[in-house]
């Protein structure tokens, strides 16, 4: 258990980029960082994590295709061809390693999302120059000077008549 991180990296605290991906790595990271041009060390911080869950993720689609494959293999009779059957009886030999690797990608997926989502409102504070207090906060309290949401009626028969 405690080298899970090492061998497919789902856990790890960074991610874990293989010798032969670092290219790949960098590229992609690259890519990321020129679409959403992070500003200062906390868009930098919330760019890592999503460029680490995002990697994670692209890794996890590998992971669960060799875990199919593997146990397909493994088949007496293997043959290349897609086989409906073998690959039912793959799923369900390897059903435990599926579901713990259904497990990590949720828990990745909900990091990405928390990642954007911090790093969006850090990009919508900077361009805005709200203060970051309001912008997390903007339902509950609007910025001095805004309107508050309830304040407005878009469908108020009142204004559209004049």
């Amino acid at each position: 258990v405690s080298r899970n991180a090492i061998t497919h990296g789902l856990t790890a605290a960074r991610a874990v980029v293989l010798a032969e991906e670092q290219e790949e790595f960098d590229r992609f990271a690259a890519a990321l960082r020129d679409e959403w041009d992070p500003q200062g060390p906390l868009e930098q911080f919330h760019m890592d994590r999503i460029i680490h869950c995002a990697w994670r993720l692209k890794r996890m689609t590998r992971l669960e295709t060799g875990v199919l494959l593997a146990l397909r293999q493994k088949e007496p009779g293997f043959s290349a061809h897609d086989d409906p059957a073998t690959l039912g009886r793959a799923y369900l030999e390897g059903n435990g390693v599926l579901t713990s690797l259904s497990r990590h990608e949720r828990h990745i997926e909900r990091s990405l999302r928390e990642a954007q989502h911090e790093f969006e409102l850090a990009l919508y504070t900077r361009e805005t120059l709200v203060n970051p207090f309001f912008a997390r906060n903007l339902k509950k309290f609007p910025a001095p000077g805004a309107v508050h949401l309830s304040q407005q009626h878009p469908f108020d028969r009142k204004a559209g008549q004049s």
